[in-house]
């Protein structure tokens, strides 16, 4: 692991800046980090997605096999 650092502003820009870290694992996941929660407000339900399901055919024997959604 290592530290990521990005920096696009201005060079006159002096307002001090203190975004929310970000975790590796979202970075190359592809998906959007969720916003800061705002002191005093709750927190969302944490929604998982529904398990992967297929069915297995063999001969004449048919089972369901679930596996999680990472």
């Amino acid at each position: 692991e290592g530290k990521i650092q990005l920096a696009l502003r201005n060079t006159i820009d002096t307002k001090l800046a203190s975004p929310a870290p970000v975790m590796s694992r979202v970075l190359f996941a592809g998906r959007a980090a969720p916003p800061p929660r705002q002191p005093g407000s709750k927190a969302a339900p944490v929604r998982t997605p529904p398990p992967f399901v297929i069915e297995v055919i063999t001969g004449n024997k048919r089972e369901t096999k679930t596996f999680p959604n990472p």
